[in-house]
């Protein structure tokens, strides 16, 4: 039996602390489902170190060492180091495991049976899979000046139980290359700024990639234009989409009316 929540009218158990909430009775025969996750993407699970004996008695630290065996191939793992009050076991599949539910056992013990604890065994699964996250851009089409850093904001949605490292980057910008790398917490949806440039007017089509550092099957790619056109009104409008820096000056008249703009969209903004 399976059950949620953090404590039994008798009996040991093991409570879950992370991915989930769940406290696994002594006589469990159910395996617990802890979520999905990509390949090899780290992913951890914590049980907190107090449970009770069978006569009702609580102790604080009685499982004092939380340990992994008999894991996927390929599979690595950290066990817990001993005696904290929460116990914590790394788990990283493979970069090259195949889409599907794997199976893993672990145990909490009472180190020496000092406490005749014992041992305290539980089956859990966790379904791997490189759709582990979604990618989308909020503002895909930008206009811009020339030389002007404008931002794609690239939004990424964590399904998974890792907290997973991504490079962003592109192509379609002549001579231009940036990948920067983003740290994405699990269950979670984030926003990053991808900035991008171009020094010649055109409008171009970008490709922008989002890979976890992981492995090479997690990959996502999304389309996004860029317009470069050489005006003042572009030049004035990339201010909103990148870093408030001045442009390339054409002519003395031009110069001043930027930094005019300039000093009063940082009023207006300032000001709201």
């Amino acid at each position: 039996m399976v059950m949620t929540g953090f404590s039994f009218a008798n009996g040991m158990y093991v409570n879950i602390v992370h991915p989930i909430n769940m406290t696994v009775n002594a006589s469990a025969t159910n395996t617990v489902y802890l979520g999905q996750d990509g390949p090899g993407q780290t992913f951890s699970i914590s049980i907190d170190a107090q449970t009770q004996s069978p006569n009702g008695t609580i102790y604080n630290l009685g499982w004092n060492e939380f340990n992994a065996y008999n894991m996927p191939e390929n599979w690595t793992v950290e066990n817990s180091s001993q005696n904290n009050k929460v116990l914590t076991i790394e788990i990283k599949p493979s970069p090259l495991a195949k889409q599907g539910l794997y199976k893993m056992h672990f145990e909490a013990i009472n180190i020496g049976n000092y406490s005749k604890l014992g041992t305290l065994k539980f089956n859990a699964t966790i379904y791997i899979t490189p759709k582990v996250y979604n990618i989308s851009i909020e503002n895909s089409s930008i206009n811009a000046g020339l030389g002007q850093p404008s931002a794609f904001t690239v939004l990424i949605k964590n399904l998974g139980v890792s907290d997973t490292p991504f490079i962003i980057s592109s192509k379609g910008l002549p001579g231009f290359s940036n990948n920067i790398t983003v740290i994405s917490p699990h269950n979670s949806v984030q926003e990053f700024k991808y900035y991008v440039f171009a020094n010649e007017p055109g409008v171009y089509d970008l490709n922008i990639s989002v890979n976890a550092l992981s492995s090479p099957l997690i990959f996502k790619n999304t389309n996004a234009t860029l317009t470069i056109r050489p005006t003042i009104v572009n030049d004035y409008k990339s201010i909103g989409n990148g870093a408030l820096i001045f442009p390339i000056v054409y002519q003395p008249a031009y110069s001043v009316m930027y930094i005019i703009y300039a000093v009063g969209h940082y009023l207006h903004n300032a000001l709201k």
